[in-house]
C-alpha cells in the first residue's frame, strides 16, 4: 500500500518540477493531498492521481513543423542522433528585452502602494526596479550591434567570430553561448561616449543623486538576494526617492539617449508605465514624509 502514495518531494521529482510547484497544484485543486497517518506534519499524494496529472502536463510526442525544424537546424545545427527527446513544458524561459523592461516597471508600480503596509514587499520592489534598469541599459546599448550587451571577453569573441564569418562567407553555427554583462557594467557602458556614439546618440551623464541612487539600489539588490544566517534589515524611508532617481535614469535613456527607437505603441506604453511608477513613488514618499520617516 505504501507505494501507492508519494511525499510532496517525491511527487515533485516525478513531475520534474519544484516542491513549491506541487504545493501550488494542490492549492489550485489540480492535485489532492492527504495527511500522512504516520506523521501528521507530512502530506501525501496518490501515485495514480499523480500519473494522470503527469500525462496532462507532459503531452505525447507531436509532429514538429518542418519549416521550424529547418530553421532551428540552420541556426543551431543538427541534433545528434540518439539525443533524448523532451516533449514536456519548456525547461528554459527566454526573456524578451523590450517586454522585460516594461514588465519590470509594471511590477514596481503594482508593488509600491502595497509596500506602505507591507514593508517586506520592498525586497521585490527593489529587485523589479533593478531589473527594469538592466532592461533599459540593454535597450540603450543594443542598437549598435548587440555585442555591447556581453561581457568584455564574450564581446571580443563575438567580433572575432563575425570577422571569421565574413571571411568564410557563411555563419558559424557551432559556437559557445554568449554571456550578458552584469548590470553595473551595462550602466558604465551607457556613460561611455565611444559606446553611445551612434544614431546621433549621446552618453548618459548622471547627476550625483542619480549615480548615488543607482549604486544604492544595486547594493540593496545584492543585500536582499544573498541569504545567510540571521535576518536582514533595511531602512525603507528613503526608498521612494531612490526609485524616483532611478526612474529618471530610465526616462533619460528612453527619451533622450537617441539609441532607443520604439514603435509608437511601445513608446506610449513605456511612457504610461514611467508615469505610473513616478505617481506611485511620489505618493509613497509623501506618506513616509507625513509619518516622519527619517534616519
Amino acid at each position: 500500500m505504501a507505494d501507492q502514495f508519494l511525499t510532496l518531494s517525491a511527487a515533485a521529482e516525478a513531475l520534474d518540477v519544484s516542491r513549491f510547484k506541487v504545493s501550488r497544484l494542490i492549492r489550485d485543486g489540480e492535485l489532492q493531498a492527504f495527511v500522512s497517518p504516520l506523521d501528521r506534519r507530512q502530506r501525501l499524494v496518490r501515485r495514480g492521481e499523480l500519473e494522470a496529472l503527469k500525462r496532462r502536463l507532459i503531452p505525447h510526442e507531436v509532429e514538429i513543423d518542418p519549416f521550424l525544424n529547418e530553421l532551428a537546424e540552420s541556426l543551431f545545427g543538427r541534433v545528434p542522433e540518439g539525443t533524448p527527446k523532451y516533449y514536456g513544458p519548456p525547461r528554459w524561459h527566454r526573456f524578451d528585452l523590450d517586454g522585460q523592461a516594461v514588465d519590470a516597471l509594471r511590477h514596481v508600480a503594482a508593488l509600491l502602494p502595497q509596500a506602505v503596509d507591507e514593508p517586506y514587499l520592498w525586497k521585490w520592489t527593489v529587485i523589479a526596479m533593478f531589473d527594469a534598469l538592466q532592461g533599459f541599459f540593454g535597450l540603450a546599448l543594443r542598437g549598435s550591434d548587440g555585442a555591447q550587451l556581453l561581457t568584455d571577453k564574450h564581446e571580443i569573441r563575438t567580433y572575432r567570430r563575425w570577422n571569421e564569418e565574413r571571411r568564410r562567407g557563411k555563419a558559424i553555427t557551432q559556437r559557445e553561448p554568449d554571456r550578458v554583462d552584469e548590470t553595473r557594467s551595462l550602466y558604465l557602458k551607457t556613460l561611455d561616449p565611444e559606446r553611445m556614439d551612434y544614431l546621433g546618440a549621446s552618453p548618459f551623464t548622471p547627476t550625483a543623486n542619480e549615480d548615488a541612487a543607482f549604486e544604492h539600489l544595486a547594493h540593496l539588490r545584492d543585500k536582499l538576494t544573498h541569504h545567510g544566517h540571521g535576518s536582514r534589515s533595511i531602512f525603507v524611508g528613503e526608498l521612494p526617492v531612490v526609485i524616483l532617481e532611478c526612474l529618471a535614469i530610465i526616462e533619460w535613456l528612453f527619451e533622450k539617449s537617441g539609441t532607443i527607437r520604439p514603435r509608437r505603441e511601445e513608446r506610449d506604453q513605456t511612457r504610461e508605465m514611467i508615469h505610473l511608477v513616478r505617481q506611485e513613488a511620489e505618493t509613497v514618499a509623501r506618506v513616509y514624509e507625513l509619518e516622519g520617516y527619517s534616519e
